[in-house]
Formats: structure tokens, sequence, C-alpha cells
């Protein structure tokens, strides 16, 4: 009996040590994931708008991987104190609001990029610090990020009556200006403008400067390639915030340039016929060149129904004693063709 009750003391022993071996002591709360802050916020008026651009945190402050979830934007306007330099972040966490709360607006807010529609009568003149935080599924906020200073402005009105054409072997845009600024009152004056071309979605600036003017030559094209165009207006330029797109013009370039005319024809009557030769053209886009005879009294025929590739040509159908005319034209791949060299022979 003892011996039972000693073995039945052992198992119960034994199932105590070892439910106590797997337990691995108190359960910790899990480390919230704290996204890194952002680095590159970028703010710029267009029109009535402010646009709002950044990149996201892939990891945390410990360099775990992460996904952002959402994003705030916070505002404080600065009014008559100035920025203090060397504790603006302080500053900013002391004084900074939601941005729909300060500043008169509709805010359209994505995970790496907003826009704010601006009642520009209230904005216009004041000055205002903006920075963006975001947050991490499961996880709290980051850090602000890098502090952007914005005073809008009253900007025109988008430029009007937008036009692309060919011009030689140059795309040239002209438009008309503005005559209000975006608060139909005020008469614009004095505008600059920017011009942006898009060959598959984003636009693209063309002019490293404003134009003062309203035309622009684009020498940066391709024939055949599909581009589309639009310009906006500046309040001067030395202003960097635009107005609204003006309407988008597509436009496809096509050559309609001629080659240069052959020079250099020259003419040799011998016992095979008309020998013809003249010097090579230089265009990159040559693909050959026709020979054209009038005789006197007749009509002028095609001698050549395929391209020459050559630069000369003997004509053997010619009958003796008769006046002739030649012409030899150079002709591109896109069928254009130049004014014909002419040359008279006499048999």
């Amino acid at each position: 009996m003892m011996k039972k009750i000693w073995f039945f003391l052992g198992l119960v022993s034994l199932m105590i040590f070892s439910i106590s071996c797997g337990r691995k002591g108190p359960l910790e709360k899990p480390v919230p994931k704290i996204p890194q802050a952002v680095k590159d916020l970028e703010v710029h008026q267009q029109g009535s708008r402010l646009y709002f651009r950044w990149s996201n945190p892939t990891t945390d402050e410990s360099g775990d991987e992460l996904e952002v979830a959402s994003a705030e934007i916070r505002i404080m306007e600065i009014k008559n104190q100035e920025v203090n330099k060397e504790k603006p972040k302080a500053q900013f966490l002391k004084y900074s609001k939601p941005v729909e709360s300060l500043l008169p607006g509709k805010l359209t807010l994505g995970k790496s990029q907003a826009d704010l529609l601006l009642n520009l009568s209230e904005a216009v003149g004041k000055g205002f610090l903006f920075a963006v935080r975001v947050k991490a599924r499961k996880g709290h906020w980051s850090d602000f990020s890098n502090l952007v200073e914005v005073r809008p402005v009253l900007v025109p009105q988008p430029p009007i009556n937008l036009e692309v054409e060919m011009e030689g072997n140059v795309v040239v845009l002209r438009w008309q200006a503005p005559e209000k600024m975006a608060d139909g009152h005020t008469p614009a004056s004095g505008l600059a403008y920017n011009v942006y071309r898009s060959k598959d979605t984003e636009f693209e600036r063309l002019n490293d400067t404003p134009l003062v003017e309203t035309t622009f030559q684009d020498w940066g094209t391709k024939y055949g390639v599909n581009y589309r165009y639009l310009v906006r207006a500046l309040p001067s330029a030395k202003a960097s915030e635009e107005s609204e797109d003006s309407e988008v013009v597509s436009f496809t370039p096509a050559d309609k340039v001629s080659p240069a005319s052959p020079q250099g024809v020259q003419a040799l009557v011998s016992a095979e016929g008309v020998v013809l030769s003249w010097l090579p053209n230089k265009e990159e886009d040559l693909a050959g060149y026709r020979v054209y005879r009038l005789k006197e009294g007749e009509n002028q025929v095609l001698l050549t129904p395929g391209l020459l590739e050559r630069v000369n040509y003997t004509d053997s159908a010619i009958e003796k004693d008769a006046n002739y005319e030649y012409s030899i034209t150079a002709v591109d791949r896109n069928n254009n063709e130049s004014f014909p060299a002419k040359i008279k022979v006499k048999t």
C-alpha cells in the first residue's frame, strides 16, 4: 500500500515539474510600432489649392518593417511672432492644430498625398507652417515631419486658347494670357508661364525658368509620338505659385520638312545615253532620289518609279538632236520631296 502511495506522489510531482518547465514567465504586452518620421514633406500652391506630397516610412524606430495606415496634417499660423528657429518643433507641437480646424477649406487626405481647397479671400496674406505625421497599422503615431512654411497668394486664372502646331521641324505652342486673377475681379498683369508636356501619364515642366512670352518652342519631340500639353500662369517671373491648368491639347508631331535640293548636278551625253550625277544629300532621314525628264513639246515623265539610293542615273531612252530638261529631287522617309534641281541637255 505504501509503495502505491509513494508512486502516486512521485507521479504528481513529475506532472507539476513538467508544467512549471513549460511556463515562460508572465505575458508581456507587444511593443507598439512607432513609424519613423516623414522627412520630405513638400507643399505647393496651384490655383486655389495646396498640394501636399511625401514619402511614407517603411520601418519603425527599431528598424522593423511596417505598413502606414493613415496620416494627419497639422497647421500652425504664423502671426506677429517669428518662428523659433532653435526649437521650431516644440513651438509647432504647442500651437499646431488639425488643418481643417484652422484653415478654411476642404481637405482631401490620402496616405502619401493630400490637397486642400482654399478660401483665398481668407488665406491670402497669412503665413502657415505645415507638418504631417503617419500612423502604423496596429501602431502609434510617428513624430512630425519636416516643417514647411506656406504663404498663399492670389494667382491668375489659367491661360486660354492654347494652340499647338508644327513649324518646320519644331513644335510651337501659343496661348492667350488670362485677363483676371483667380478671384475674378483683380486684373492680371506682369504674368509668367510654365509649359508642361506628358507622353504617358505624368506632366513634366519643359522650361527651366518662367516664360514672360505667350509662346514656346518644344525641340524635344519625336515624329509619330502623341504628346499632351498644358500651360499654367504665375503672378510674376519670380513666383512659384501657379494657376490651375489650361486646357490640355494633344498633338502628334509629323515630319513636313522637305529635304534640300540635290546639289552639283551634272550631265554627260555618251553612247549609253545621258548620264546624270549629283552630290549626296546629308539628311539623316533621306530615303532616296527621283529623276524626271521633260522633252521639248511633251509632258514631264518620271523615270524612276522606285526611289534611287545611288547618286547617278543613265537615261538610255533618248533621241538624237533633241532637247531635254532633267529634274532630280530628294525624298525623305515621310515622302517629303525637295524642290527639283534642274539641268538642260541637248543630245
